[in-house]
């Protein structure tokens, strides 16, 4: 679970639970920011960075939102390669 909030005037998301198939656990990332300083483009689209915890690495990031639903993508090689997760704001 990733809570987004203003960081000056970009948005930024920090992880404060973690889940696994078994349930929810303590990771060590917990408090880790791992969408950081996206940067509003107009019509919903933001671009900054993002970090993957499953490697240590941070990548070009670009994020989309449109209502409750948020795409997020990591990218290396300038764009052309990305991977994908959507995400859904919980109420």
């Amino acid at each position: 679970m990733v809570r987004m909030t203003t960081c000056g005037n970009a948005v930024c998301g920090t992880i404060i639970r973690t889940f696994d198939e078994t349930g929810e656990y303590q990771s060590e990332n917990i408090g880790r920011q791992i969408v950081i300083d996206m940067v509003p483009q107009g019509d919903g689209r933001y671009e900054g960075s993002v970090y993957r915890p499953s490697n240590d690495r941070i990548y070009i990031g670009r994020m989309e939102v449109d209502g409750d639903r948020l795409s997020l993508r990591g990218c290396v090689a300038g764009g052309l390669l990305c991977a994908r997760q959507n995400w859904v704001r919980l109420q």
